[in-house]
């Protein structure tokens, strides 16, 4: 096969991908064990890797722009785009999480559920200490102290209760009777997860005839592959559900896509806000009802497991929602202006980052209700009121964790934004916070500019978004 017959049948700019993508997974496998919490690595060997994580993504970013721009067609590469994503899905998935330690919790909230008990009931440090009451708890909580060795003692904020609801435990919990406190079992589980992921984004793809090139924002995007399948985080479980509710909508099955939304606000809650968007238009208002009533009692069952025992600050819930912040540019800058107002009119507020989630909560309830009241011309463009409900509430969280911006991707493969697909290489500088605090700022700032141009329609980007000919 000569060179341009195979450039032909792969282009450079996909090649590229493929490359950068496996130069990372090498050093990955490499240089992990090197990089973890326990290794202790020096600020130099933290840069080398985001150094490394930045230039991946300046080349995924810079050849799927060209590929989306261009009448590059892959229909014919599905297939290999498919198996080298599984391929370096599984080869980072014997990586160890760098500088990240959030499976700790997933490994033993498992453990805790697989055996029948209620993971909303006691904290990591309770069972540490020897705190628990419940005499038959306390049996299985020494087996299972035992059986997880380092892995209970590296729980993050152990003094605190789960915070993830029913079905993450039901996943979690399966990964414990496949293979006891094993990261690696956990993220391969994740990769069966991200195969129905990408199965229901061609079926969305094909709905809306787009070229199926553009999958590749997803399957390939070396922000999911380094916060999944090396960090293990275990995000991309709200995905099929959320792909499935909005799939039931288009099939205007209204009641399973209730039900779906429910499944997925009960692995982490923010799927939730789809829920009215998928309610509105050419339903009547019985059905919404109903509907509305399908997805509260879901909600209730689900939710039931966390607030049977305790509502209090100790709940990771509760906790979160009320004094969790990190990675948060704007919300940082809301914080500053509540302290700067509150000087000039002498509020003396006690807790200024409680008022800024007031302040954020409204900033996102007038976004949202101007998104729910504009009519879409489209089924593409209510899809891209979706896309927007769940990026304002990414760019104005009090959390923005690189992991969270995995909830995005599904939504850019139907409706791309420039803006936001440059967090692929912005991201990866979340690692050097710890060195200097104002690389919060150079994460996020640039993409929320750039994303109000685009929103204003100062930059357009006319992607080839229809099959190619």
């Amino acid at each position: 096969m000569s060179v341009k017959i195979f450039t032909e049948k792969y282009p450079i700019p996909l090649l590229l991908i493929f490359f950068s993508l496996i130069i990372y997974t090498v050093y990955v496998l490499i240089y992990s064990s090197e990089l973890t919490y326990q290794a202790n690595p020096d600020d130099s060997k933290i840069v080398e890797l985001v150094t490394i994580r930045i230039i991946v993504g300046i080349i995924f970013l810079a050849s799927v722009i060209y590929i989306l721009f261009k009448r590059i067609t892959l229909e014919k590469m599905i297939g290999a785009i498919f198996g080298f994503g599984i391929i370096l899905r599984i080869l980072l998935s014997f990586s160890e999480p760098i500088q990240e330690d959030d499976f700790n919790r997933y490994l033993w909230d498992g453990a805790v559920t697989a055996n029948f008990i209620n993971p909303f009931e006691y904290s990591p440090k309770e069972v540490i200490d020897d705190e628990v009451a419940n005499p038959n708890d306390k049996e299985v909580f020494e087996i299972l102290k035992s059986e997880a060795g380092v892995i209970l003692e590296r729980i993050n904020h152990p003094h605190i209760k789960s915070i993830y609801p029913s079905i993450s435990q039901v996943f979690f919990a399966v990964s414990y009777l496949l293979s006891p406190f094993n990261v690696t079992v956990w993220k391969l589980m994740l990769a069966l997860v991200d195969c129905s992921v990408f199965y229901l984004l061609f079926l969305l793809i094909t709905h809306f005839s787009i070229s199926k090139k553009f999958i590749i924002i997803y399957w390939l995007n070396p922000i999911l592959l380094h916060e999944i399948y090396n960090s293990g985080h275990m995000d991309i479980l709200i995905l099929p559900f959320v792909l499935l509710s909005i799939l039931l909508y288009y099939k205007k099955r209204v009641f399973l896509s209730a039900t779906f939304v429910a499944i997925a606000a009960a692995v982490k809650v923010w799927p939730i806000i789809i829920f009215p968007f998928l309610n509105r238009g050419d339903f009547s208002f019985n059905r919404v009802m109903k509907s509305g009533l399908v997805l509260a009692f879901l909600l209730v069952v689900f939710y039931l497991p966390m607030f049977l025992n305790n509502f209090g600050n100790d709940l990771g819930i509760v906790k979160y929602s009320q004094s969790w912040y990190n990675n948060d540019a704007v919300f940082h800058i809301i914080i500053y202006l509540t302290r700067f107002f509150s000087d000039i009119f002498s509020l003396k507020l006690t807790c200024p980052h409680c008022s800024a989630r007031y302040v954020v909560l409204a900033i996102y309830v007038i976004i949202f209700v101007f998104l729910l009241l504009k009519k879409p011309e489209s089924e593409v463009k209510m899809f891209r009121f979706f896309t927007l409900a769940v990026i304002w509430m990414f760019l104005i969280s009090p959390t923005q964790f690189p992991w969270y911006y995995i909830w995005l991707l599904p939504f850019l493969v139907i409706t791309p934004f420039y803006s936001i697909l440059l967090y692929v290489v912005l991201l990866p500088l979340y690692q050097l916070n710890i060195i200097w605090s104002g690389f919060i700022y150079i994460q996020h700032l640039p993409v929320l500019v750039l994303f109000l141009m685009e929103l204003k329609g100062k930059l357009r980007f006319n992607f080839n978004m229809r099959l190619a000919k």
